[in-house]
C-alpha cells in the first residue's frame, strides 16, 4: 500500500524522484574490435529497482497513448510487442519477391543498403523525444510531465582508478532502463516516415536501418539510393546523429543478369555491391538462395558443437537431458531466421550441410559411436531433424496471430512428428533402431528414462559387438566369441547369446517376456522397467567388453 500511494502521488504531481534517476555505468564487451577502443563495449546502466518499477507502471500508459495517436511507423520492428528481427527481414525479402513478379520485361530489381548509425542510442536528443511525444503523438499532459521529470537531472556514476565519479546526463536512451527503448522509438519514428523516391522505403529494427530501393534497372536504382542516402543523412544530422558510411553495405536482390561489374558512388564514396549482406543476423545473397546463410550458420554451429562436446564424455558426463539442453544452443544457431529461409532446405546440398552439424551434436547427446547414421542417432537422442524443425517454425510464423498460440504449437509439433515418422518408416538406414523404436511420438514424448553410453549401444547396434568391430576393421570375423552364432550383433547379444542367459532370465522375471519388438515398449510403460533394462544392458556390455578385449587383444573396446 505504501508503494501504491507513493507511485500514485508521483503520477499526480508529475514527478520522477531524483534519487531514482541516478545510474551506474557498466561496460559489457561486444566480443569484437579493439578492446582498448570505447566502441568495443556496450554501455549498460544499473538503475534503482523502485525507479524501474515506476517506469514499468508508466510504460503501458505511454504505449497506449502512442497507439491512440496512430502508433509508431509500421516499419519499426524493434522494441515492440509481437515484432522481431524476422518481421523486418521478411519485409525486405517480400519486396524482392514482388519485384520479381511478371514477365522478363516487367520484372524489377531491388537494391538493399544496410545503414549503420554511429553511436545511435547515446546520441539521440531528449528534446526530440519530448517534441515527438507532444506534437506527433499528443500524449496526455500528465504523461508528458512525467517524461520531462524522468529526463531532467539524471546522473551517471562510473568507476575510475581514482574512485567513483559522476557526470550529468543530457541525452541518449539509457540502455538498461524500461522506458529508454520506447522513447528511442518515438524520437526515431520520423526517419521511417520520410517520403522516399519511387517505391523506396526504410525498414528499422531499433537503430538498424535498411534502405530498400526498387527500380527498373541498376542505373535508376543507383540514382534513387543516392537520394535516399542524402535524405537519411540530412535527417540524422538534424537530430544529432551520423551515419557510419564505411559500414554501409549494398547488395542487388535480383535473378537478372547485369552487365558486368559496377560500383556506386555516393557523396564521394565508392560502394561496391556485395554478393551478400548480413541484415539483422540473416545473410541475404543476390538471388536469395540463402546458401551463404546456411554456410555461415553451419560453420558457427560447428564451433559451438565442438566446444560443448568437450564437456560431454561418453562415460561419466552429463545425462542426456542436460546434453540436449546444451546442444540446443547449436540448434538455435542453425535455425536463426529459418522462418525466412527454410524453403532452401528442400535442396539436398543445403539440408545435408546443416544435418551434418546436427548429427555431431546428436552423437554427443546420445553418447553414441561416431559411425551411427544420422537418422538413427537423431531418434535415439530424441532430436527432430533440422529441416523439419525449420519447416515447423516457418509454418508457425505464417500462422502468427491466430488465437490460442499454445494449441497451435502443439498441432504444429504433432504434424512435425508425423512427417518424421513417415521419413523414419521409409528410411533404409538404422533399421535395428527402427525395430526397437518403431513409434517416434511415444519415444520422444516419454516422461522418464535417459539414454547413456551403454543403452545407446543396444539401441543402435554400434558398440561392443564382434559384427560391428569386424565391419570397422577391429576384429578378424563377425562371429560370437562364445561360439553360439556366426554373427555377434546387438540382437544376438541381448536376445540370443547363451553367455548372458542368466542375466536375461533375471530380467524376464522382473518385467516379463522380452523381444526386440517389445522391450522398448516395456521401458516406455514404466520407469522401473526402463531402469531394469538399462541395468541389464550395462551389466552385459561391461562384462562383455572385458572378455572381448582379452579375446581380440583390443584395449578399451568397451569405453570408446
Amino acid at each position: 500500500q505504501l508503494l501504491l500511494n507513493m507511485y500514485n502521488r508521483c503520477l499526480r504531481e508529475g514527478v520522477f524522484p531524483k534519487q531514482w534517476k541516478e545510474q551506474k555505468l557498466v561496460l559489457v564487451s561486444k566480443g569484437k574490435g579493439d578492446p582498448s577502443s570505447p566502441s568495443a563495449y556496450r554501455p549498460l546502466c544499473l538503475l534503482d529497482t523502485a525507479g524501474k518499477l515506476l517506469e514499468r507502471l508508466l510504460k503501458p500508459r505511454l504505449t497506449a497513448a502512442i497507439r491512440e495517436a496512430g502508433d509508431l511507423s509500421a516499419r519499426q520492428y524493434g522494441f515492440r510487442r509481437g515484432r522481431s528481427t524476422i518481421g523486418a527481414v521478411e519485409e525486405v525479402v517480400r519486396a524482392a519477391h514482388i519485384a520479381q513478379l511478371g514477365t522478363w520485361r516487367t520484372k524489377r530489381i531491388v537494391l538493399l543498403a544496410t545503414l549503420d548509425v554511429r553511436n545511435a542510442f547515446n546520441s539521440v536528443k531528449w528534446i526530440d523525444m519530448l517534441a515527438a511525444l507532444e506534437t506527433a503523438f499528443r500524449v496526455p499532459d500528465y504523461l508528458l510531465r512525467m517524461i520531462r521529470s524522468y529526463l531532467r537531472d539524471r546522473l551517471l556514476w562510473y568507476d575510475t582508478v581514482e574512485g567513483s565519479r559522476s557526470i550529468a546526463v543530457t541525452g541518449g536512451a539509457a540502455q538498461g532502463s524500461i522506458l529508454g527503448p520506447d522513447l528511442w522509438n518515438v524520437a526515431y519514428d520520423g526517419i521511417l516516415r520520410m517520403d522516399m523516391p519511387g517505391d523506396s522505403f526504410l525498414v528499422g529494427y531499433a537503430d538498424d536501418i535498411a534502405a530498400v530501393v526498387t527500380a527498373r534497372d541498376h542505373e535508376v536504382a543507383h540514382i534513387r539510393l543516392r537520394q535516399v542516402m542524402r535524405r537519411v543523412t540530412a535527417w540524422l544530422e538534424e537530430h544529432g546523429m551520423r551515419l557510419a558510411p564505411e559500414k554501409t553495405e549494398v547488395v542487388l536482390l535480383t535473378r537478372r543478369r547485369l552487365p558486368g561489374a559496377w560500383d556506386l558512388r555516393i557523396d564521394g564514396r565508392t560502394l561496391k555491391p556485395h554478393s551478400s549482406v548480413k541484415y539483422l543476423g540473416v545473410h541475404l545473397d543476390a538471388k536469395l538462395t540463402y546458401w551463404e546463410q546456411v554456410r555461415r550458420s553451419s560453420e558457427k554451429a560447428a564451433k559451438v558443437t565442438m566446444s560443448l562436446g568437450r564437456m560431454m564424455a561418453n562415460v561419466g558426463g552429463p545425462r542426456a537431458s542436460r546434453r540436449r539442453l546444451l546442444m540446443s544452443v547449436a540448434d538455435a544457431v542453425l535455425l536463426y531466421g529459418c522462418e525466412i529461409w527454410s524453403n532452401t532446405l528442400r535442396k539436398a546440398k543445403h539440408r545435408k550441410r546443416l544435418a551434418s552439424i546436427q548429427r555431431k551434436g546428436a552423437l554427443r547427446i546420445a553418447s553414441a559411436y561416431r559411425t551411427v547414421s544420422e537418422p538413427a542417432v537423431l531418434v535415439v537422442a530424441g532430436v527432430v531433424p533440422i529441416d523439419l524443425q525449420a519447416r515447423e517454425r516457418r509454418e508457425l510464423w505464417e500462422r502468427k496471430g491466430e488465437p490460442n498460440e499454445a494449441e497451435a504449437r502443439l498441432r504444429a509439433r504433432r504434424t512435425t512428428l508425423l512427417r518424421w515418422q513417415e521419413r523414419w518408416e521409409n528410411e533404409h538406414r538404422g533399421r535395428w533402431t527402427a525395430r526397437l523404436i518403431p513409434s517416434l511420438s511415444e519415444w520422444v514424448s516419454r516422461r522418464h528414462g535417459e539414454v547413456d553410453y551403454f543403452l545407446t549401444q543396444f539401441l543402435t547396434g554400434h558398440g561392443c559387438f564382434a559384427a560391428y568391430l569386424w565391419r570397422v576393421g577391429k576384429a578378424g570375423n563377425p562371429s560370437c566369441i562364445y561360439g553360439d552364432s556366426q554373427r555377434d550383433d546387438a540382437c544376438h547379444t541381448f536376445f540370443g547369446c547363451g553367455r548372458w542367459e542368466r542375466e536375461r532370465q533375471r530380467l524376464r522375471t522382473e518385467i516379463g517376456t522380452i523381444s526386440p519388438e517389445t522391450v522398448v515398449r516395456a521401458m516406455l510403460a514404466r520407469a522401473d522397467c526402463w531402469d531394469k533394462v538399462a541395468a541389464f544392458v550395462q551389466t552385459v556390455l561391461r562384462m562383455k567388453a572385458a572378455e572381448l578385449n582379452r579375446h581380440l587383444d583390443l584395449p578399451r573396446t568397451g569405453s570408446r
